[in-house]
């Protein structure tokens, strides 16, 4: 089992968690342990993987390709490079405690159903490994998208406070409006790639020909205009002026 298959066990284990959680949601003690359980192995998994890629030889990231969209230009392609290991170790330490913790916390919460706790925190677990996982901007978006819909269920979770539910409603705004920006970028990307795809090294070559366009249609020729200001404006009128004018206008032509 390499890297890429424990990050896919793992998202499948929170799922299967989640239904698991939302079955048992009337029993308090068997629907908080069940999700324990659940996170436990999927953060083991995740863990897994982070410290699998850091100690694997050589920097070639080996990806596992899930399906592809050949309309659009997208595949579910997962791949654990060493900057995703690094957010799996976070992920996989931090969803482990999160979830232990509230099953004492949760007591205090006599009246709120558990089934909107447990199985949305676990798909939410689910999202966020995924996000870190695919190395294609439309999945990554379907990703942040599942996330972020998640998140917000969670920040409402207590429906009686109006605080959170108008906090709820400020986030949803906010990242929405990212992921809009997000998605634009990544349409601007998707169309600039040569085939047009979605694929993060796709936008990498794109983005190295956006940064080459422009240095070479702007910045190259700020030179110009600094000569031509300093002889054109700033030089007096001479035989020195004239003269070196035309070496680097020949220069310049050569060039």
């Amino acid at each position: 089992m390499g890297p890429n298959q424990a990050v896919c066990y793992a998202v499948v284990v929170l799922f299967m968690g989640s239904a698991a959680a939302a079955l048992t949601s009337r029993s308090r003690f068997a629907c908080a342990w069940l999700a324990v359980a659940s996170v436990t192995l999927a953060s083991l998994l995740a863990f897994w993987a982070a410290a699998a890629t850091f100690l694997a030889p050589g920097a070639e990231v080996p990806q596992l390709s899930l399906a592809t969209i050949g309309s659009l230009g997208a595949s579910l392609v997962v791949g654990v490079d060493r900057f995703s290991a690094l957010f799996l170790l976070i992920i996989s330490v931090m969803a482990f405690l999160t979830t232990l913790y509230p099953t004492a916390y949760m007591r205090i919460y006599q009246r709120q159903a558990l089934l909107r706790y447990y199985p949305i925190l676990l798909l939410f677990f689910a999202g966020v490994i995924g996000l870190v996982a695919v190395r294609d901007w439309f999945f990554f978006l379907i990703c942040w998208e599942f996330m972020t819909l998640c998140s917000y269920f969670l920040v409402i979770f207590d429906k009686e406070n109006a605080v959170n539910l108008r906090a709820g409603i400020k986030y949803l705004i906010i990242t929405h409006a990212a992921t809009i920006l997000m998605i634009i970028a990544a349409i601007a990307l998707w169309h600039t790639a040569t085939p047009h795809s979605f694929s993060f090294a796709a936008s990498r070559q794109a983005i190295a020909g956006l940064a080459s366009a422009a240095f070479a249609g702007t910045m190259t020729k700020l030179g110009i205009y600094g000569l031509l200001r300093i002889f054109v404006d700033l030089l007096p009128a001479s035989d020195f002026s004239t003269t070196w004018g035309v070496v680097i206008a020949v220069l310049v032509v050569q060039k």
